[in-house]
């Protein structure tokens, strides 16, 4: 796990931005199968309590690939902090890479090229944070806007992750504005707190990005407030956090995942009824994204061994209406299920009414008794499957 934090008090380099598992510019973007994305805006611990807990909060686990999140809160109040402003937390996971970035400035572009399959993002717009009895005047921090971001792309099989922030029109207890490129920001912060009381008791790092293999995450803003310089934390602001991990690249785009109304139907993958395994396209838990087919309760042309007999489709004989997956006419590509029928009787007794030779004699009517008990059977198990 590495940790990259560019501060407020010892000015660091360039803006930390973050890569892994390759640079911008290979093939274009694959699908994936899985990942996470969370966010949420403000965060505050005083002295030792959790003053505001992450609020709010945008989480999204695939698969299932459902809805994005997008939550907005307002205003917070927890004397002797309070936050103002528009409180944003999105997050998204989608099997497509059709993410754009929400970052305006090019000097916090993620380091790299989307749109992405995954993305995350905490912000703040007209932020104001006031802290009664600990900054003089009270009012600490004020920015048009504050923008965490977090990426993730799958591309050429690999997935690349990237994490950024910026802020807008940063101002430090009054002090006129502060922007642009977030190294050139640091240093402006450092220069705004010397200018003012805060220097000994406040410390602020901008874009506090975290990368490991598994993923990513950024915090726009880590604001520490000490009683005095050198005492224990007496608060602890994040402001703007987002991540992204655990994407995993899958396979070229099935009919359920490629956007596409294959079967016709006016439905497009998670929409299709054929695209869930209990055919409920109101259920996002029973969405399969891997399914070949977009067509409705069609196990035979599915392209998958739905019945564990090591037998796909038209190799099965569960999807001849003779049993015999040799006889390419009786191949029925509509059956729902590719469940053998099971009986006491072969296929040719099943179909044709007659009973095998065994070697022992029946009477012509109690054959005759058992050969329609076996199609009795047979028709209401092919109802059933």
């Amino acid at each position: 796990m590495r940790s990259t934090r560019a501060r407020a008090i010892v000015a660091m380099g360039a803006a930390a931005l973050v890569a892994v598992g390759g640079g911008a510019g290979l093939a274009s973007a694959d699908p994936v199968a899985t990942g996470t994305a969370s966010s949420f805006a403000v965060s505050a611990n005083l002295t030792d309590q959790a003053l505001i807990p992450p609020t709010p909060t945008a989480s999204v686990t695939a698969p299932p690939f459902g809805e994005d999140q997008d939550n907005t809160a307002v205003p917070i109040d927890a004397s002797p902090l309070a936050l103002d402003g528009t409180l944003i937390a999105t997050a998204a996971v989608h099997q497509a890479s059709d993410l754009p970035s929400t970052l305006g400035q090019p000097a916090s572009a993620q380091s790299v090229e989307g749109p992405y399959n995954a993305r995350a993002v905490g912000a703040v717009e007209s932020l104001d944070v006031l802290i009664q009895d600990s900054v003089p005047g009270g009012q600490l921090l004020h920015a048009e806007a504050v923008t965490a971001e977090a990426v993730a792309v799958c591309k050429a099989g690999q997935v690349q992750y990237s994490a950024s922030s910026e802020v807008v029109n940063l101002q430090i207890a009054g002090q006129d504005p502060l922007s642009g490129p977030l190294d050139d920001l640091v240093t402006q912060i450092s220069e705004a707190l010397n200018a003012t009381p805060l220097v000994d008791v406040v410390d602020i790092d901008v874009n506090v990005v975290t990368q490991d293999a598994n993923g990513a995450s950024v915090d726009a803003l880590v604001v520490t407030l000490l009683a005095a310089a050198g005492d224990p934390p007496l608060a602890t602001l994040r402001i703007g956090h987002a991540e992204v991990s655990g994407v995993g690249c899958g396979g070229p785009a099935t009919q359920c995942s490629d956007t596409q109304d294959n079967d016709g139907d006016g439905k497009v993958d998670a929409a299709d009824p054929g695209c869930h395994t209990d055919g409920n396209a109101d259920n996002a838990s029973s969405y399969d994204p891997t399914d070949a087919s977009e067509a409705e309760g069609t196990q035979c042309s599915d392209a998958k061994d739905n019945d564990g007999d090591g037998k796909v489709d038209a190799a099965d004989p569960g999807c001849h209406t003779d049993g015999n997956a040799n006889n390419a006419s009786s191949f029925d590509p509509t059956d729902a299920s590719e469940a053998d029928p099971q009986s006491a009787l072969p296929k040719t007794a099943e179909t044709s009414g007659a009973l095998p030779a065994t070697g022992t004699s029946v009477a012509t009517g109690a054959a005759a008794a058992l050969a329609l008990g076996g199609l009795a059977l047979y028709g209401v198990r092919r109802r059933l499957t």
